[in-house]
């Protein structure tokens, strides 16, 4: 996060210096200026930022038509710029200070879509792109290495996922968006940010496993069973052996009596 950049060493393109802007416009579609009012906020003065679609610049907050203050996804990383400085402005002095600091933080931990659960194939899939304003379609790369284009809708990607795995989402430049390089063997654009989402068959009907308290096949609802009772035992070895045992004393008897010698 940079406050009134300036140099050559400014990750953001700057174009001029703004003297006493008034913020006539915010980007509420970004994470970062939402529930951000800054109408009343004063300035002595601003740099303004030549915006870059190609690298992904998004603007904040206009002064008319010149961006003061610049938000980028690039190799991963977050940037953004404020082209004022605090110590020119009553920003602090405002609710919206804290409010920025906090979706800000939150922008850079990923709070609203880095961190995406698993979804079950087969169903239409509706996933937030973190702070990415501007795309009409995305590239998706599904587990098997196929490439297709996926609408974007009011910052999020609408798809259907029908394979089980890890699928790529892969978000190009506006100009490089469906769209390939001109020269074969040129490299292809680098994209903007990269999601991956998982799929399997998870369903929370199928992982229930608590005992339900009824049974029903078919759409009829089966008797419970009997319960359970202690019944008469009849095995039938003991008998077997009070018969060898008989046999046995018959044939002591017989042998010491000389019947059977």
């Amino acid at each position: 996060m940079w406050f009134n950049p300036t140099g050559p060493a400014s990750p953001f393109a700057l174009r001029t210096e703004l003297p006493r802007p008034r913020i006539t416009e915010v980007n509420d579609a970004h994470p970062v200026m939402k529930w951000v009012t800054m109408s009343d906020v004063n300035f002595d003065r601003s740099q303004v930022f030549a915006i870059d679609r190609s690298k992904g610049d998004v603007a904040l907050a206009l002064s008319v038509r010149d961006a003061i203050a610049v938000a980028r996804r690039q190799d991963g990383r977050k940037l953004i710029g404020y082209g004022w400085s605090l110590s020119g402005t009553d920003l602090m002095l405002r609710v919206a200070f804290p409010l920025l600091l906090v979706n800000s933080l939150d922008w850079f931990a990923g709070d609203d879509a880095d961190l995406v659960t698993t979804y079950p194939t087969g169903e239409r899939l509706r996933i937030p792109l973190d702070g990415l304003v501007g795309l009409r379609e995305v590239t998706i790369v599904d587990p098997g290495g196929h490439r297709g284009q996926a609408p974007v809708v009011e910052g999020a990607v609408t798809l259907v996922a029908h394979r089980v795995g890890v699928h790529q989402i892969l978000a190009y430049p506006p100009s490089a968006a469906g769209a390939g390089p001109t020269d074969p063997s040129a490299p292809p654009p680098a994209p903007l940010a990269t999601l991956e989402v998982a799929t399997n068959l998870s369903s929370t009907v199928e992982s229930q496993i608590t005992p339900a308290a009824d049974l029903t096949l078919a759409g009829k609802t089966l008797e419970a069973p009997p319960t359970f009772a202690i019944s008469a035992r009849r095995d039938l070895w003991v008998y077997v052996v009070l018969l060898v045992l008989a046999l046995l004393c018959v044939e002591w008897i017989t042998y010491h009596r000389r019947i059977t010698v």
